[in-house]
This record gives C-alpha cells, structure tokens and sequence, in this order.
C-alpha cells in the first residue's frame, strides 16, 4: 500500500482490522438488504 501523506493510513485505517471490520460490516449490510427485500 502505498501511502505518500502522512494522515492518509491513519485516516483510512484508525484501527488495526480496519480492512477486517469493514468487510464484515459490508457484508453484514448486504445481508440485512437482502433480508429487508424479501
């Protein structure tokens, strides 16, 4: 990753499972979409 300003991983990335905690949380909205759908 390449992160030229210093704040840049910092602000994408406040904690260290930022990747983690974001894709679950992605998921876990896809699935209350499709849930809410139905």
């Amino acid at each position: 990753m390449v992160s030229e300003e210093p704040g840049a991983g910092r602000w994408l990335a406040p904690w260290p499972d930022a990747e983690e905690r974001i894709a679950q949380y992605c998921s876990n909205v896809i699935r209350a979409m499709k849930r809410h759908r139905r």
